[in-house]
């Protein structure tokens, strides 16, 4: 079996969700004796066009036959069986599943994110709340609220590009062979934009365990955070409920609000601002801590850090938006709190609080959920079924 994976950059080849998960199942193919080839490009090449170059990038931001014509020598070169994108977004344009149809190739498309069902890429307006007046009322909505960072010009950018993201969604039925993401949630989600359900797929992403050590059977007194210090992460919410609670939490990260979380929580003694750290050491911190909180006001994706979470054994006190309750059940592995609802958040965090056993429970539940559902074993086997069914498809 070859496969040709395709990822397009939003921005630097290194960092982003995006990145790493387009890296880790690369190396979970090779590492299981698939053959595959891969092709990078970036939206930062973007910023070395001159302004024709740009003007004319734009003009065919929907369909490029450059990049279909790109694509294509690589795939006579290697002949795949099978092209599976992570991205196509705004260099590569779906011009390339084109060329894999011309050439009788079977073709996969992973979404990561909501980018082809809301204009702004995320049910999110521009306070960082989830949102969905774009889909149960008028894509019109994006401009109306100024959803693009609170920006009218922008919005209505956002709006345009989602018009015709929508012509994109028509042709990619037809290009698209199957589409993966990443939970049920995603799922339904897509198919009320028209794609047929028989074609998607949900696999959800996974942590390389192999490395991770055995959960601490002794934890220390603490709660943590880790993420981006930003409103749709929910940081500043974060704060304020902590203010009614006695108890220390650190948080890992930086971000957009990192000057005003440090000023909003500058009179509470239990909150410790720890600021970036290297992966290693952000793990052993989780390992060692009691629970973390993921206070999230956006819908998600697949979360790295409740899967980071869970390998740990250490339970998770999440917000109940987006797929969070396909990997948390409440009580069980981990504790779902209403986001609209301060004391169903205090009645989470006092209940891993005050009650070590329960706490423990949960972790041990939480790993087993995690070994079960979310390790390179089972994902590998998911794919390789996906690829395999959908070669045996005529």
């Amino acid at each position: 079996m070859k496969i040709l994976i395709v990822h397009n950059h939003y921005g630097d080849f290194a960092v982003g969700g995006e990145a790493m998960v387009f890296r880790a199942e690369v190396e979970l193919l090779e590492k299981n004796g698939v053959k595959v080839k891969t092709y990078e490009r970036s939206n930062s090449e973007i910023d070395d066009f001159n302004y024709y170059k740009k003007l004319k990038l734009f003009k065919n931001i929907h369909w490029s036959e450059k990049s279909k014509k790109e694509i294509g020598f690589i795939m006579d070169e290697f002949k795949p069986d099978i092209l599976h994108v992570h991205n196509y977004k705004f260099v590569l344009t779906p011009s390339i599943f084109q060329a894999a149809k011309d050439r009788g190739i079977k073709t996969v498309l992973t979404l990561h994110n909501y980018r082809l069902m809301v204009p702004c890429g995320n049910f999110m307006d521009r306070k960082g709340r989830a949102c969905e007046k774009c889909v149960t009322k008028s894509p019109v909505n994006v401009i109306l609220h100024r959803c693009s960072q609170g920006s009218i010009l922008k919005s209505s950018l956002q709006y345009r590009l989602y018009t015709k993201t929508k012509d994109e969604l028509n042709q990619l039925i037809d290009l698209v062979d199957n589409y993966i993401v990443l939970s049920k949630f995603a799922k339904n989600k897509l198919s009320q934009t028209g794609v047929p359900i028989n074609k998607i797929r949900v696999k959800p992403n996974f942590i390389d365990n192999s490395a991770i050590e055995r959960y601490e059977e002794i934890k220390k007194e603490r709660a943590v955070f880790i993420g981006r210090l930003s409103f749709e992460k929910g940081i500043l919410q974060l704060i304020k409920m902590w203010t009614n609670i006695d108890y220390p939490l650190y948080i890992i990260g930086a971000g957009p609000l990192g000057v005003r979380a440090k000023s909003l929580a500058s009179s509470n003694p239990n909150i410790i601002f720890m600021g970036e750290m290297d992966n290693l050491k952000v793990k052993k911190f989780l390992r060692e801590s009691s629970f973390m909180v993921f206070p999230s006001t956006l819908y998600e994706g697949m979360p790295i850090t409740i899967l980071e979470a869970m390998s740990q054994g250490v339970p998770v006190l999440a917000s109940n938006l987006g797929p969070r309750n396909e990997l948390i059940e409440n009580g069980v592995n981990g504790i779902i709190y209403n986001i609209n609802n301060l004391q169903s958040f205090l009645d989470g965090a006092e209940s891993l609080i005050t009650d070590r056993s329960y706490r423990k429970r949960l972790g041990g539940n939480s790993l087993r959920e995690f070994n079960k559902k979310y390790t390179e074993e089972v994902n590998f086997k998911l794919i390789e079924k996906l690829y395999s069914r959908l070669l045996d498809e005529k």
